[in-house]
């Protein structure tokens, strides 16, 4: 992951001379990790914490995001995890409600026996709803993945990545609960299919400001 925090490294430390705005977010996630690959479920859970430093470039919001956390063993086969993870992402707005994302993501789940690692690019979209008087709002995410490289096993078929919940406006701050979902289907091999699937109830507090 080296080539990442560089880039995250160069990314932060660019945005406070030229962002408009800055924010700066902290999440807790409680997560879930199932894998099928052919010789029954195996599934993992636990914390997940994670920090985001974004800005606001031309109109355009841009984030470096970092998590990291263990996930414990929960079914009869499979080991305890232990995730890292570092991105890169960008939104347009092309309304006020409506968003164009773009993300390259790298992710190593590591276990006593292994590392595997990924990395990820995402097209997607935001629609968010405003409500009550415009200090909270209804978020929907949702992106494609179409480039995403593991180690060790073929590229997915199908990977896709969503989100919904909802965000809330106090003064300075802002507080956001999401239900996060991504799933990966592997090419069959030796008779065999492969799924992967991560979901998260993550919850976030992030504050703004001109740095």
């Amino acid at each position: 992951m080296r080539w990442a925090a560089a880039v995250t490294g160069l990314a932060m430390g660019a945005w406070p001379a030229a962002a408009q705005r800055l924010t700066l977010a902290g999440s807790l996630s409680f997560a879930e990790h199932r894998v099928d690959a052919g010789f029954g479920l195996e599934r993992t859970a636990g914390l997940i914490g994670g920090a985001v430093l974004g800005g606001r470039l031309g109109g355009i919001d841009v984030h470096a995001q970092a998590r990291t956390g263990r996930l414990l063993l929960r079914s009869a086969t499979g080991t305890d995890l232990e995730i890292a993870e570092l991105g890169l992402g960008a939104s347009w707005w092309l309304r006020p409600w409506f968003a164009l994302r773009g993300a390259a993501l790298v992710r190593g789940y590591s276990a006593d026996v292994a590392r595997q690692r990924w990395r990820m690019a995402e097209l997607g979209a935001e629609l968010r709803v405003p409500f009550a008087a415009n200090r909270a709002r209804g978020v929907v995410r949702g992106g494609w993945r179409p480039a995403v490289t593991v180690s060790g096993l073929s590229r997915p078929n199908t990977a896709f990545a969503a989100a919904a919940g909802t965000e809330c406006d106090v003064t300075r701050f802002s507080f956001a609960i999401f239900y996060e979902l991504e799933r990966y289907d592997f090419p069959s091999q030796g008779g065999m299919k492969r799924f992967e699937q991560l979901s998260a109830l993550t919850l976030q507090a992030r504050v703004h400001g001109r740095w």
